[in-house]
């Protein structure tokens, strides 16, 4: 354990206080645990909430129940369907799987308790790991806590991952992924063991939400450009070996099934605005990336604003707290050499997510 030295003014200090004075002091990982047990009351208290509740605040959103409604029609009728009639494939596999068991054991509305519990205990998952990766990148403790604090609090973020969807394993995984990539991303020999580590955690990530294959699609390019480059082909191999071996029954089911990998609710089409309505047609991916930046102008004002701004104004205000932030990480740019290497290391994530956001702006 690091040893820290105080100046002699501290210490002096520090000498004249009482003996339960001394011992009044948070320390880091208490105040996280102590943050890991207010998030979790916050989330069994909505657990409890009656269901009436739960549907007319909009915290269950009603793609929830298509995730439920499939369960029991492939316990029923071994078929993967919302309506008995069509076959569909419009749902994430890690998250409809771990449905399956919860819906063959317990019915009536025990199995959306149980899937609501499960989310809030994967969102207390998500905030040890956001701490952990913000302590890494910023080497301040207190920072990693507050923004980890925003996590567990923020009623934004409660409502859009407290929703009866994937949502909390997908981000769950993903942080998991992220945590284990930055770690490894900061050594300077890797075992094979690792490699393949980083191909089941990318595997796990794509099966809980399948457009996180944007953002490791990314992640791992830059990874392993380098050792491509440099004609180091085992590792890079290996890591997508163990990535395809898992995905492959998933992707071959979809593929076989409905002719093509992607899932119905992934195939994006642009839409062209006519006399009398809207039609979709298909169009060349660099279209859709254009079209998607474009239509995420003001969603993603709106994102900025819901988690900073609790008043309603349009969402392009927004943006005027992007402006503010951009010039804060200049500065720290310059003057702190860690934050600038922590941000290279984060870049990657950070242009996939941006990227997955162009694609997919609805």
């Amino acid at each position: 354990m690091a040893r820290i030295t105080l100046g002699p003014a501290l210490c002096r200090r520090n000498m004249n206080r009482t003996p339960s004075q001394k011992n009044f002091r948070l320390a880091p990982k208490q105040g996280l645990w102590i943050l890991l047990a207010v998030a979790a009351c916050l989330r069994l208290y909505m657990v409890l909430l009656d269901r009436n509740i739960l549907l007319d605040q909009g915290l269950i959103q009603d793609d929830a129940f298509y995730y439920y409604e499939i369960a029991r029609y492939f316990l029923t009728s071994g078929v993967t369907s919302f309506d008995g009639i069509n076959l569909t494939n419009g749902f994430h596999p890690l998250w409809q799987a771990i449905c399956l068991p919860i819906f063959y054991f317990w019915q009536g509305d025990l199995p959306l308790r149980i899937m609501l519990g499960l989310a809030s205990l994967l969102d207390l998952i998500s905030i040890a790991l956001l701490y952990r990766i913000l302590k890494q990148l910023s080497c301040h403790v207190w920072v990693a806590l507050a923004g980890a604090a925003i996590f567990a609090l923020h009623g934004t973020i409660i409502r859009t991952w407290f929703n009866g969807l994937e949502t909390a394993l997908h981000i769950a995984t993903l942080l998991l992924f992220l945590t284990t990539y930055l770690r490894l991303v900061a050594l300077q020999t890797l075992s094979l063991r690792q490699h393949l580590l980083l191909g089941v955690l990318a595997a796990i990530a794509f099966l809980a939400r399948t457009d996180s294959a944007v953002i490791i699609g990314v992640m791992l390019t830059f990874f392993y450009a380098p050792l491509l480059l440099r004609a180091e082909m085992r590792p890079p191999f290996a890591s997508a070996g163990i990535l395809l071996f898992i995905l492959s029954p998933w992707l071959l089911w979809n593929l076989f099934q409905f002719g093509s990998i992607v899932q119905v609710s992934g195939q994006i089409t642009g839409g062209v605005w006519l006399t009398g309505g809207s039609q979709s047609i298909s169009q060349p991916f660099y279209i859709d990336i254009l079209q998607g930046a474009w239509a995420s102008f003001n969603p993603l004002g709106n994102v900025v604003k819901k988690l900073f701004i609790p008043f309603p104004i349009p969402d392009w205000y927004g943006y005027l707290f992007i402006v503010p932030l951009f010039f804060l990480i200049q500065i720290c740019l310059k003057k702190d050499a860690h934050f600038a290497l922590s941000l290279r290391q984060l870049s990657p994530f950070l242009f996939g997510v941006l990227l997955l956001f162009f694609y997919t702006p609805g």
